[in-house]
């Protein structure tokens, strides 16, 4: 991989980084929180940060977070486009280039709602999905489905990263910490991908069954985990992982080559 040689550029993406792991956490530690039946709530990005919002100095935590969640988005656009991490120009680097670029763009969306959630031009208790407005009955089913075999490569995509250990070629992890770091990783990055199938699976119902143009998300998901059979382990389990795929991004600030 090439060696990033500009400090800012370095700066953005540990920001950056830092700023995925904290959502994370905090969606993970909320649904464990349910689980647990000591409150919280089954959330998604827009809501850890809404929490975040109410929390002690909620607006200047929430301007940090911004901060990050920019840097994120600057990072992972000039991955795609500088090919920081050697994907080359097959199919293969082509399609996981452009996998960087849709989650630039996903997370300008969360960047761009926070920035109006601290200028107070939206509420924080806003539940909206934009997105499902934007389907129109014509082609809302045709959409759901691609968008259903996106997000199932995507899932696949994790559990093999995690199988594979392929976080590790971009690590540097201590020799010492590696008896830890490695099974936290694998398993944040398991808990991410069958978080991205169970949101396949739920797109799927939307095109194909209830026949409804609404985009699903992390909030939909851990509800629909929680509704099974032993919902409450299922769903302490998943917001475990969850919690682990921050602790894994907060690691990626740490440890990775930039």
């Amino acid at each position: 991989m090439q060696e990033v040689k500009s400090k800012a550029w370095r700066y953005l993406a540990k920001s950056g980084y830092c700023a995925r792991g904290l959502v994370y956490f905090m969606i993970g530690s909320l649904a464990l929180m349910v689980a647990l039946g000591i409150g919280g709530k089954k959330t998604d990005t827009k809501g850890a940060i809404s929490t975040l919002l109410e929390q002690p100095f909620g607006w200047f935590l929430l301007i940090t977070l911004i901060m990050g969640l920019i840097g994120y988005v600057a990072w992972r656009f000039y991955q795609a486009i500088k090919d920081t991490d050697n994907h080359g120009t097959n199919f293969k680097g082509l399609f996981i280039r452009l996998g960087l670029i849709g989650s630039g763009l996903s997370y300008t969306f969360l960047s761009y709602w926070s920035i109006k959630v601290a200028l107070g031009i939206v509420s924080s208790s806003e539940d909206q999905k934009p997105l499902g407005s934007w389907l129109s009955a014509d082609y809302a089913q045709t959409a759901l489905l691609a968008m259903t075999i996106v997000v199932v490569i995507v899932g696949i995509a994790h559990l093999i990263k995690a199988w594979k250990a392929k976080f590790d070629d971009y690590m540097d992890i201590p020799s010492q910490q590696r008896v830890w770091i490695m099974p936290l990783c694998r398993s944040g990055l398991i808990a991410r991908g069958l978080a991205w199938l169970i949101l396949a699976l739920l797109l799927y119902q939307s095109a194909m069954v209830t026949k409804e143009n609404d985009i699903k998300g992390m909030q939909d998901v851990l509800q629909s985990v929680s509704e099974n059979y032993a919902g409450a382990w299922l769903l302490g389990g998943m917001a475990l992982g969850l919690m682990a795929f921050g602790l894994y991004s907060l690691l990626e600030a740490l440890y990775r080559r930039i």
